[in-house]
């Protein structure tokens, strides 16, 4: 069977790109999607391997696909190498004027699943109906999101130190050494959205810290692309401490676990300060919170480290 729509959407195709071509987005915008990642460090490329969790017609799937296509602002293609149905998706991205033309195929065979084999115009039917109702979610979402269209990454200015200490302080995060130098922001249209910076500790160790969007702005890759800005700047080592639920998605920017007693001295102390805190606080919230240090290594160390 094939399936597809086109819609065109009102924004950039690099934003569009780097929202619809970013698999673990569709949960955001394709109904029948639980759950996408992708199971392999560095950046998407072709053989990039997929896992997507999904509910069709009543029935639980799981499919693993890898990228097959990847053209950065053109076209990402995937197919499936397990699962009941091999499918082929396609999704194509053209600048016009106005914005935007995406379009969406997908050509399956499901001769391999008997309910959908003896359902199979209805199953067309329903799915052309769902691709054009994904196409509507994802051109309003990314129409009516200022964040996708207007934000801009910078160094921070003297002025934004308040707004710094504001977002700090809404985070609950570590208030100490809220320098304005070493953050980067997140502006959209005068106001600052998110922060993170690079802190530098006695003996010249450098922990990224203070990591922080606001509510209306989470899940548009703004944190993502805070942290390729401060990656694109640091050719050394970096350290970080995080939630370990986390984990995962700082391995996407090549950070990886390390043991408490392998941190350099000066990164360890704040390191056990932390974790001391963060137990007292999960004691009072009754939400267990495990903080776990990771390192970077160095660019030199570290060719095939993510950055997106």
């Amino acid at each position: 069977m094939k399936v597809q729509h086109q819609v065109v959407i009102s924004a950039p195709v690099e934003l569009v790109f780097n929202f619809a071509a970013n698999y673990e987005n569709d949960p955001r915008w394709r109904s029948e999607v639980q759950e996408m990642h992708y199971t392999s460090r560095g950046p998407v490329s072709v053989g990039t391997p997929v896992v997507e969790t999904s509910r069709v017609l009543g029935i639980q799937l799981e499919t693993t696909t890898v990228v097959t296509e990847y053209e950065v602002n053109r076209r990402v293609t995937s197919s499936s190498i397990s699962g009941p149905v091999p499918v082929v998706v396609s999704r194509d991205f053209e600048a016009v004027s106005g914005g935007t033309r995406f379009t969406y195929t997908l050509e399956g065979d499901v001769s391999g699943v008997l309910v959908f084999r003896l359902s199979k115009p209805l199953l067309v039917r329903w799915y052309q109906r769902q691709l054009e109702g994904y196409l509507r979610t994802l051109k309003k979402r990314l129409e009516a999101t200022p964040a996708l269209t207007s934000v801009t990454i910078r160094p921070a200015v003297a002025a934004d130190q308040a707004e710094i200490k504001a977002l700090v302080r809404m985070a609950r995060i570590n208030p100490r050494n809220l320098d304005w130098r070493r953050f980067l922001v997140a502006e959209d249209r005068g106001r600052v959205v998110g922060i993170r910076q690079v802190k530098v500790h006695e003996n010249g160790t450098r922990e990224v810290a203070s990591g922080m969007v606001l509510p209306e702005y989470r899940r548009r890759n703004i944190s993502a692309d805070l942290m390729g800005a401060v990656l694109e700047r640091e050719s050394g080592p970096l350290y970080l401490m995080c939630d370990a639920k986390w984990s995962r998605y700082y391995e996407r920017f090549g950070f990886h676990r390390v043991r408490p007693y392998g941190l350099p001295a000066d990164f360890r102390r704040e390191y056990r300060i932390g974790r001391t805190v963060t137990t007292l606080l999960s004691i009072f919230a009754r939400r267990r919170v495990r903080i776990i240090p990771m390192k970077r290594a160095g660019t030199n160390a570290d060719s095939c480290s993510r950055d997106r």
